[in-house]
């Protein structure tokens, strides 16, 4: 459970800093360049728009980015969803009590109704916008992180496995071992699994704690 939130939270903070990126290093400065007449129509036009989508996309990264922590609790992969989550508290903050007031301004302004420092108001809400971005993405920074915690590092893949052959009464059985570990005195009848050998070759493990990887075939 806890893995498939972690791929949708990355996924979700992921696109949302995408987007803002975008916005802050190229659509506005593209949208500055324009005519005065241009300019606050398409400015107007993305402040509606992204007015409507962003304060859901916000919200949504922050409690998925919280739900991560709960999930995460008791282990130290946590600690960085937490500091994620509260790097996306900030974010909001700062939407809220700086960049929104301004972005409510200028989605009205037309090239007969605007003030006569529009452009200055824009600019100011550029460099927010920048200072936000910049805390978002440490947060997607610290939330991948977390979600490439999620797998203990000495977790011994299947393909490393070894299949035991006893010759007692031909059971098999599966021994976490990896290939080339040390094997304990005494141990017989260990077959490499998938081995080129004839059934009835087995390599046997010397009963000699000396020699603990054995002999070869016999």
């Amino acid at each position: 459970m806890a893995s498939v939130l972690a791929v949708i939270t990355t996924t979700v903070v992921g696109l949302m800093v995408g987007v803002e990126f975008a916005v802050a290093f190229v659509i506005n400065p593209i949208l500055l360049r324009l005519p005065a007449r241009a300019s606050l129509a398409a400015r107007a036009d993305g402040a509606r728009m992204l007015g409507r989508v962003m304060p859901f996309w916000y919200i949504g990264s922050l409690i998925l980015t919280a739900a991560l922590a709960v999930a995460m609790w008791g282990t130290t992969t946590a600690a960085t969803a937490l500091v994620a989550a509260a790097l996306l508290v900030v974010s909001v903050i700062m939407s809220l009590a700086l960049l929104v007031p301004i972005n409510n301004r200028s989605a009205t302004w037309t090239a007969e109704t605007h003030p006569d420092d529009w452009r200055e108001q824009q600019q100011r809400w550029d460099r927010l916008h920048y200072a936000r971005v910049a805390i978002i993405v440490a947060a997607f920074v610290l939330v991948a992180v977390a979600a490439t915690m999620l797998w203990p590092a000495t977790a011994t893949p299947p393909c490393a496995r070894q299949t035991v052959q006893w010759p007692a009464d031909g059971r098999s059985a599966r021994t976490d071992r990896p290939h080339g570990a040390m094997r304990r005195a005494g141990d017989v009848g260990v077959r490499r699994a998938g081995s080129k050998q004839p059934a009835e070759y087995r390599a046997v493990v010397r009963a000699d704690p000396g020699a603990p990887f054995g002999r070869g075939w016999n």
